[in-house]
């Protein structure tokens, strides 16, 4: 087998550290990878307050609220974000 012919950047939300990698990885939780091609993650981190990679459920605060129901709590994306987004009401995103 031959190796490709071409290199293919990372898309939006991946990155990938690794010279010669044949895959590209997703952008962490508190991570933004707004651009194709990323290398780095090091600068990219959600500032304070908000964040990304999580997926909040429509249901958190019905009631009666249980805050031990995990079906309620935010949960890892599948693929990684573009942008850090703000907190809504009822959340906090304590720094990282």
């Amino acid at each position: 087998l031959a190796g490709a012919t071409t290199c293919t950047p990372c898309g939006l939300g991946q990155y990938q550290p690794t010279a010669q990698s044949s895959s590209c990885l997703e952008c962490p939780a508190g991570v933004r990878c707004p651009q194709q091609a990323i290398s780095s993650v090091q600068n990219l981190g959600c500032p304070m307050g908000t964040y990304s990679r999580y997926d909040l459920k429509s249901t958190a605060f019905d009631l009666p609220y249980d805050h031990e129901d995990v079906a309620r709590f935010p949960s890892l994306a599948a693929t990684g974000d573009t942008v850090c987004r703000q907190c809504p009401n009822g959340y906090t995103c304590p720094d990282p």
